[in-house]
């Protein structure tokens, strides 16, 4: 059974969708999604409301690990709450480390989370992962070795003048350039 995608940008549809908790309109929240058939939860989460997209992070399917995704397709659908809400970020990745510490994880055989994570690293796109200098020069040795073709450079300009981001001038110190000069 597929999964529906659905962007949800209306704030009525979105609390229909979302199982009721204390949502007082802070800036950052927790939430989890649990199983339908049996309500165990299976992942912690934390987000931010801005822009206009309320609950955005709970309800995507996007950036979420091959575990969560086979759950989410055995299952058909899962059940979000929201657990808590601040105005402060360190509060509630506090409470996400918490969260998780207790309920243990599957990557690592202690517990029924599909977060790879031991958490903290929410809202910012950062993930926990530390990078030897090692890792960082086997990355640098293989982009040297990465030859764009000049067809490939093309198709490439094409997409970007039709999307409108060639064509833009950009203030470059005193100077003013187009991005096509930098292409």
């Amino acid at each position: 059974m597929a999964v529906k995608k659905t962007t949800y940008t209306d704030v009525e549809l979105v609390k229909t969708f979302i199982k009721p908790s204390h949502i007082t309109g802070k800036k950052f929240y927790l939430y989890i999604h649990t199983r339908p058939d049996n309500e165990d939860l299976f992942y912690i989460g934390v987000g931010t409301i801005d822009r206009g997209k309320c609950y955005y992070r709970a309800l995507c399917h996007k950036k979420r690990n091959n575990i969560w995704h086979k759950i989410v397709r055995k299952l058909g659908a899962y059940n979000i709450f929201i657990v808590e809400e601040s105005d402060s970020k360190e509060d509630i990745l506090s409470r996400e480390i918490q969260y998780i510490k207790l309920m243990g994880k599957k990557c690592n055989k202690s517990g029924t989370l599909s977060n790879l994570t031991d958490g903290g690293e929410g809202c910012n796109g950062h993930s926990s992962r530390v990078w030897t200098e090692d890792m960082r020069n086997k990355i640098r040795e293989a982009n040297k070795r990465r030859v764009i073709s000049d067809e490939t450079r093309e198709k490439l300009r094409i997409a970007l003048k039709k999307r409108g981001i060639i064509n833009k001038s950009i203030t470059n110190g005193n100077k003013e350039t187009s991005i096509n000069d930098r292409i």
